[in-house]
């Protein structure tokens, strides 16, 4: 009787590990700004600031690679996220940039560092 108490304790447990990251991962990755007009993504710049992207970088974007190709822009998930060098600095889904930051227009003099 004792054993089928604590196989649903570690069923219990895996569940509520389950939920639990979960609902982190939902809230981490909730939409930040409502629907607005502006490409799908923003390039988010070294010092926290954002613009929309250029028209190279955005048929960058669009450009079908493989899953495992090195020249794959790299998008960030949440607005918070590092790369590799430690840099804020990438592509981001606008919806995931917090509202309190606005999109600058993109510049003609904007040169995004394809790492």
């Amino acid at each position: 009787m004792s054993i089928i108490y604590i196989v649903f304790g570690i069923i219990g447990l895996i569940v509520l590990v389950l939920v639990v990251y979960l609902v982190w991962y939902f809230w981490e990755t909730r939409p930040r700004r409502p629907k607005e007009e502006g490409y799908r993504y923003v390039w988010v710049e070294d010092d926290g600031s954002a613009r929309e992207v250029t028209d190279d970088e955005r048929k960058y974007l669009e450009t079908e690679f493989l899953p495992d190709d090195g020249a794959r822009p790299y998008i960030k998930t949440r607005y918070e996220m590092l790369d590799g060098w430690g840099s804020i600095a990438g592509f981001l889904p606008r919806r995931q940039l917090p509202e309190s930051i606005s999109v600058a227009p993109a510049s003609s003099k904007s040169t995004t560092k394809v790492r």
